[in-house]
């Protein structure tokens, strides 16, 4: 049994440094598996994963042509759910597909061990441990609107264990060494259009909105004429009436504008971000340490 003394070290410790040492343990064990057996099996299962999220992030971004009209009114966790299902058939296929080639011989499958196959496995390593952080920034942002919603209409914060405790990874995240690399890696520049949505969440609520107002960078987002016409967009209100949190930030106006290089840094900024959470939950989350 683990003693008293243990769990509360154990508790000490800040999450960034578990986050920081899981990345590191991970990215060493791959190098020590490539060095033993190879790196080909590796770079297999990195072009495999791709081909999956390529797939499973098609499916996220048109619900509707994949999996019909009635995917407009998709929850969150179904709309996640089945794209991750899809995109591990996507991963599945690719595998198939890539041992055939390798059956009729016309690729290898031979291994690469030693010191060099040690060294590639930083390819696949690192590729694995950049699709698991945008997946958990895109999750981690998804139930943080979800949670910006509920709490600006409802003053209370909603029951979703798995939600906050991913919305709580994806800030520690952000603050690591490695966080900060993906931000700048980013293609899909989650970050900002995720903080314009909760902007736009908030702001027809007067009671948060007038306290979001009185920092300086909010202030300046929401002086922004393109942001205030952005909140009156038809699309944009019937998403967050809606609670469709992911047609949200998929919505091409909120794309544009959150890309726009004078609000993109601005959105991006860490500081912005805990602006809000201390207006919205009266406390700084994602605070390092």
């Amino acid at each position: 049994m683990i003693s008293a003394e243990a769990m509360e070290v154990f508790h000490r410790i800040p999450m960034i440094i578990w986050v920081t040492g899981g990345a590191t343990a991970f990215v060493a064990f791959l190098a020590g598996l490539a060095f033993s057996r190879g790196v080909v099996k590796q770079l297999i299962g990195m072009v495999c994963l791709a081909a999956g999220v390529c797939v499973a992030w098609f499916c996220f971004r048109h619900r509707v042509q994949v999996f019909g009209p009635s995917a407009v009114s998709m929850g969150t966790d179904r709309l996640l759910i089945f794209s991750a299902i899809v995109g591990g058939i996507g991963y599945g296929v690719a595998r198939v597909v890539i041992h055939l080639l390798g059956a009729i011989g016309l690729i290898s499958l031979a291994g690469l061990a030693g010191w060099r196959g040690m060294m590639l496995s930083i390819l696949p390593s690192g590729f694995l441990l950049w699709v698991s952080a945008m997946a958990l920034r895109l999750i981690g942002d998804l139930y943080g609107l979800e949670t910006a919603s509920a709490v600006a209409r409802e003053t209370t914060r909603i029951e979703s264990s798995f939600g906050q405790v991913a919305e709580s990874l994806r800030k520690t995240l952000d603050h690591t060494m490695f966080g900060g690399l993906i931000a700048n890696v980013d293609p899909f520049s989650i970050r900002p259009t995720a903080n314009l949505a909760r902007l736009l969440i908030v702001w027809p609520q007067q009671r948060v909105w007038q306290r979001m107002i009185q920092h300086p960078k909010i202030a300046r987002v929401y002086g922004n004429a393109e942001i205030l016409e952005l909140g009156l967009n038809p699309r944009v209100r019937h998403c967050i009436d809606a609670k469709d949190f992911a047609g949200l930030m998929q919505l091409p106006e909120v794309e544009r504008v959150a890309a726009r290089p004078d609000l993109k840094a601005l959105l991006s900024d860490v500081e912005l971000e805990d602006a809000m959470d201390a207006i919205l939950y009266g406390r700084v989350p994602n605070r390092r340490g």
